[in-house]
Parts: C-alpha cells; structure tokens; sequence
C-alpha cells in the first residue's frame, strides 16, 4: 500500500523546500480568481474593443481557458495594470 507523500519523507531538505514552494505558488495561483472580459470592463470602463486592444498588445495579460476562445484576465494582473496607471 502506498502512502500519502509528506514533506518529511524526503531525505533531502532542499527537495521538501522546493515542493512546499510549488506548492504555495500553485495556492497563489488557485486563490487569483479570472475575470471575464465583461467584468474587466466594467472595472476599467471601456468598450470590448479597447480591452482586446489592450490584451493584444501585451499591455494587459491575458489567457483564453475557454473553448470559444474568450479572454480571462487575473484579478492580481488588472490590479497591477491599473497601479500603474496605463490605462489609455
């Protein structure tokens, strides 16, 4: 029977540290909900095509989950846009 793998059952320390970062990073990651192109929108007050304008052009990053291809923007990356103030 095998058993669930603990940060403990690694006899090198450095490998128990790495996998407790990945696994914090991917908690990071998992608690940053996406936004759909509606909500950006309304946060920043524009038209679709300005938002498509701004995700094509790098200024905004954006990643297409959907099957129809829609855009997604994390919450943490429309912050960080709107910190810096590159809202035209």
């Amino acid at each position: 029977m095998i058993g669930l793998l603990t940060l403990n059952s690694f006899s090198n320390p450095a490998i128990g540290k790495l996998i407790e970062r990945q696994l914090q990073e991917r908690a990071e990651l998992y608690s940053d909900p996406l936004l759909t192109g509606k909500e950006v929108r309304d946060v920043l007050r524009c038209s679709y095509s300005h938002l498509r304008k701004l995700i094509v052009t790098g200024r905004l990053p954006a990643w297409r989950p959907t099957p129809t291809g829609q855009y997604r923007v994390r919450q943490s990356a429309l912050r960080t846009f709107i910190e810096k103030g590159d809202l035209q």
